[in-house]
């Protein structure tokens, strides 16, 4: 009940609506030269598309379209199954572009435009795919309340945990979730920044 108390206080205000447009605007003006060279190698490596879309959850459980760069090479069905390692599947479908993006996470630039059309923020929890957030929403609690906010292109959790994979880990990423939520002020917001930006410069491993 204090969660809940707590947590009917969060809003996302119109400052931080403006901010992120303009945090946005900024990060598609000075990443233009590098989705521009993303995509022309992503077409030369493995052509169309260029860009990846999937349905994720956001702001009030309401479903959006995520958009990132495509890392992952296209496979029919029946090259699919010659994967015998389910474990191995993304190793082994991944781009040499995909390595590249995806170590340094540049694949997630275009995600700047979801923000310009209001359905991320630069910074807020991860945003999940449908069936994880259905998994996710029966097993851990409070965990309804991380979608109070928008979710981010960077947040807390994503900077301090690992690639998540199963229900523990979503346990343990939902409560960095909440603390970000509960205690986020222009201080942490910035710490966050830093410590994506030192991520995006091969100084620390993504997570």
């Amino acid at each position: 009940e204090y969660y809940e108390i707590e947590f009917s206080k969060v809003n996302n205000s119109p400052a931080k609506k403006v901010l992120d447009m303009i945090f946005a605007l900024i990060g598609i003006i000075i990443g233009s030269p590098i989705m521009a060279i993303l995509a022309i190698a992503i077409l030369v490596e493995s052509g169309h598309p260029v860009v990846f879309k999937q349905k994720r959850i956001g702001t009030n459980m309401k479903p959006f379209t995520f958009i990132k760069f495509r890392s992952l090479k296209n496979l029919s069905e029946a090259e699919l199954e010659k994967l015998n390692d389910p474990n191995a599947t993304i190793e082994q479908r991944i781009t040499k572009v995909g390595k590249l993006m995806r170590k340094f996470r540049i694949d997630e630039l275009p995600q700047f435009f979801n923000v310009l059309n209001g359905t991320m923020a630069v910074i807020g929890p991860r945003p999940e795919m449908p069936a994880y957030h259905n998994q996710c929403l029966k097993n851990i609690p409070y965990y309804s309340l991380r979608y109070k906010m928008k979710p981010g292109i960077t947040g807390w959790a994503q900077i301090n945990y690992k690639h998540t994979s199963g229900l523990e880990d979503y346990k343990i990423k939902t409560e960095y979730d909440l603390y970000y939520i509960k205690n986020r002020s222009i201080l942490l917001d910035l710490q966050i920044t830093l410590k994506t930006i030192e991520t995006m410069l091969g100084m620390r491993g993504a997570k």
